[in-house]
């Protein structure tokens, strides 16, 4: 839950998280490198003299792997890569993402409306060879198209611009969304509070969906503070209204401590939050399932324990049955041996 940062006299930053994930920052704040807690597995990220991500390597291996950026830029721009940034003479495109390359030479590319708003993306170029002739085989690029109303995005198609549209969306003048329609139907959306920080605690949102019986099935979330989700009312279709409640834990609130189902079950999080050791906090120590009106067995605790002085790989659990597993640690303490 919780990540330990360390500034270093040189300006670098290091975030260390507690499943041993190193991210290095350098001293302008961008991303430098990414470490998993096997260290020889990392990511270099490269950029350009004006700051902008380049190439993304796999250091782990000598076999040369890398990922890189190519930006729409205009013919005189002294940046300008041949064979991986593209030409425009629109000011809206320049310095947006043109193309992501492999060390293959397969690539991914992105075009933008006259008003700058990205309108396809075109997957690798595929070649397919199929053993017999029953059907002809896939060539091309499966693009997913973006379809706009001012400034606010109104469908996603896959295909071609005449496809049909995976969702269509409607929005209000305000731009909160009203109605969307998709393959599983037309779907209703109220959204009761403002999109902030501040405003969304308390607000509710209801989603109205039409189901194949033209039966109406309503979900009303209800959102506490930080915007996490408190309660989520179903009802329509056929049955009573079902309520799944969820407590934050008051130490961290967007962090869940208990989820109550609608016959009064109840899984319980306890989470370790005394360790001096900030890569423990936000271990989950214990989980506790409590039977409702269905009854059942009474309640069931399961508990974990860590090696927090290394990887927070767990070292041992007890089920609900009682029973207790030990983990055996490899000498790296990394992972389980």
């Amino acid at each position: 839950m919780f990540d330990a940062l360390v500034r270093f006299g040189s300006g670098q930053f290091a975030r260390l998280t507690p499943g041993g994930v190193q991210y290095w920052y350098d001293a302008d704040g961008r991303l430098a490198k990414i470490f998993d807690r096997y260290p020889n597995n990392r990511h270099e990220l490269s950029y350009n003299h004006r700051g902008e991500l380049r190439r993304i390597a796999e250091a782990s291996t000598e076999a040369g792997r890398y990922l890189e950026i190519g930006y729409y830029r205009f013919e005189s721009d002294p940046a300008f890569e041949v064979g991986l940034d593209v030409e425009t003479t629109n000011g809206r495109h320049a310095g947006k993402i043109a193309r992501l390359m492999d060390h293959t030479g397969r690539d991914v590319l992105y075009r933008y409306d006259d008003g700058g708003k990205l309108s396809t993306v075109a997957g690798v170029e595929i070649n397919t060879v199929r053993a017999s002739d029953a059907a002809p085989a896939f060539t091309g690029r499966r693009t997913i198209t973006y379809g706009w109303q001012a400034c606010d995005l109104q469908a996603v198609s896959e295909g071609d611009q005449f496809g049909s549209p995976s969702f269509r969306a409607a929005t209000q003048t305000d731009g909160r969304i009203s109605t969307g329609n998709g393959i599983d139907g037309t779907v209703i959306f109220t959204v009761s509070h403002n999109n902030t920080a501040a405003g969304v605690a308390g607000g509710t949102t209801s989603v109205v969906a039409a189901s194949g019986t033209s039966v109406a099935r309503t979900s009303v979330y209800r959102f506490a503070p930080y915007a996490v989700v408190d309660r989520i009312t179903n009802s329509g279709a056929g049955g009573l209204p079902e309520t799944t409640a969820f407590e934050p834990d008051p130490a961290v609130p967007v962090r869940i401590h208990r989820i109550t189902r609608p016959l009064g079950n109840s899984v319980t999080y306890t989470f370790e939050s005394q360790s001096p050791n900030l890569r423990a906090q936000g271990n989950i120590e214990s989980v506790v399932r409590t039977p409702g009106s269905a009854g059942g067995a009474s309640a069931i605790p399961e508990s974990f324990g860590y090696d927090a002085d290394h990887y927070n790989v767990v070292t041992h659990s007890t089920d609900g049955a009682g029973v207790e597993t030990e983990y055996v640690l490899r000498p790296d303490f990394r992972d389980w041996a």
